[in-house]
Order: C-alpha cells, then sequence, then structure tokens
C-alpha cells in the first residue's frame, strides 16, 4: 500500500504543517510503533531519540525513500502528529474539534493538546477548568485552549456512549466523602491520579489511599485543592484480597 503525501504540506516547513495537526501522543511514546507521517505519506518506526528528533526506519516508502536500509531523521512535532498503523488501518481515537465538545466531556476526562501537554477536565466554582496539577500546573479556561483544538482523547476510540446521557458521574469532593467509600473503591484526582481506597493497611481500622508503585497516603494527606473533585471509578466490585496482602509484604 502507498500513502499519499498531504497536499497541504506542500510549501510548509514540517514544523508549520504540524502545528495543523492534532497532536497524538508525547514523541517518547512513538519508540517502536509503526506511524505513518502524513506530510510524507511515507510510514516509519522509530527506534533512536536524539535532540530534537528521532532516527525511524522506513517500512512503507516510495521514491527517494524505498523500504530496506534507509534510516531518517524526523522531527518530534512528526512522531507527534504521525497516524499509527495497526495491519495496514490507522488505529481510532476520539477527537475533540471544538470548546463546546470539551465542555460536555466528563470531569476528570483528559486530553491531550498540541502545545499545552496533557490536561484534566474540572469543575471549579460551577466553571470549566483545564488542569494540571503536578510538575508545570496549570488551570485553564476552555476559551484559554481554543488555539488547541481538535483535541485527543487518549485511550477512546469513539465518543463517549449516548447510553450514558443523562447521567452524572459520581464525585467527592473533599476528605470526608472520600472517607465515606467503600474499601476498594478507586478516585481519580483533577491531575489524572488514581488512589484506591485500603482500610487496614497500616493499622485496623485506618484508611489508606494507594497509587501504584507509590507508598500509601492515608486520607488527611490528600489535599482539598489538588486532590478534589475526584471522579469516582466504581472498583469496589473490582477489590482483589491477593493484591492487598502482597502490598503489605
Amino acid at each position: 500500500m502507498t500513502h499519499t503525501p498531504d497536499p497541504r504540506a506542500e510549501g510548509l516547513s514540517i514544523n508549520d504543517y504540524c502545528a495543523l495537526l492534532p497532536r497524538r501522543r508525547h514523541s517518547h511514546e512513538g519508540r517502536g510503533k509503526i506511524l505513518l507521517l502524513p506530510s510524507s505519506g511515507l510510514v516509519v518506526v522509530p527506534f533512536q531519540e536524539h535532540t530534537g528528533g528521532w532516527e525511524v526506519a522506513v517500512v512503507e516508502g516510495h521514491g527517494s525513500y524505498p523500504v530496506g536500509g534507509h534510516h531518517l531523521s524526523v522531527s518530534d512535532a512528526e512522531i507527534e502528529t504521525a497516524i499509527e498503523i495497526s495491519l495496514g488501518e490507522p488505529v481510532p481515537l476520539h477527537f475533540v474539534n471544538s470548546g463546546a465538545e470539551a465542555e460536555a466531556l466528563e470531569d476528570g476526562t483528559y486530553i491531550l493538546t498540541r502545545s499545552r501537554g496533557g490536561l484534566s477536565k474540572a469543575t471549579v466554582d460551577g466553571e470549566t477548568r483545564w488542569v494540571r496539577t503536578i510538575i508545570d500546573k496549570v488551570s485553564l479556561r476552555t476559551d484559554e485552549i481554543a488555539d488547541q483544538f481538535p483535541v485527543v482523547v487518549p485511550g477512546s476510540a469513539t465518543p463517549p456512549s449516548s447510553g450514558n446521557a443523562g447521567r452524572s458521574p459520581e464525585f467527592v469532593h473533599n476528605r470526608e466523602e472520600a472517607e465515606a467509600l467503600p474499601d476498594g473503591e478507586s478516585i481519580l484526582t483533577p491531575g489524572g491520579i488514581v488512589f484506591r481506597k485500603w482500610v487496614g493497611y497500616y493499622r485496623d481500622g485506618e484508611t489508606t489511599w494507594c497509587r501504584f508503585m507509590h507508598n500509601p497516603i492515608t486520607t488527611n494527606l490528600l489535599s482539598e485543592e489538588m486532590h478534589f473533585p475526584a471522579k469516582v471509578l466504581g472498583t469496589t466490585d473490582a477489590h482483589v484480597p491477593e493484591q492487598k496482602k502482597a502490598s503489605n509484604v
């Protein structure tokens, strides 16, 4: 199969062309993936990172870049906006194309923007905010990310099911509400971090909140500013006693 270069790329620099495309991943996530570069129609696999870009192997080429023996250097922007190929077809993604569509997403939904990085939706004092609470902390209104559309909802092949229309997700808004959740329940914080509740991790009757590969924290260390409102993920039925037992070893 030969892919046709995108005619919009003609006469534009690579960076200017990639700025027209939705950002689909961080560049380091492209390593080893089979990616279609829309500007050239080449299908490549990034294998080695260097300053500002990647060395790639051509796995589907044409013209001056046939398959076999040709390693090219492509920019981070090309890797971030390339289309992942699976069995010859693009991997489906859910794109959000406007502020109105973004406002309709559930709180806690994570989006990947072109230049603002990953952001999570939260409602603060009745207003939609797009937040990141770790490292480079931000809190933006929807109109402040208008230049980022279309954005990607990673890991979602289709828009949210219409079967959920009219049903709001459950949220906890403070430490007391989190404490009242059943043992084994998980919450998704505005910063995109999942904590799971364990009762008796340290001491009988004491609640702790666990992150994967991190030390548990007690409920009173949950920050009102950083961790709430948190979306309840409904994991109580997925409670696995063996996992809890192993965590205490």
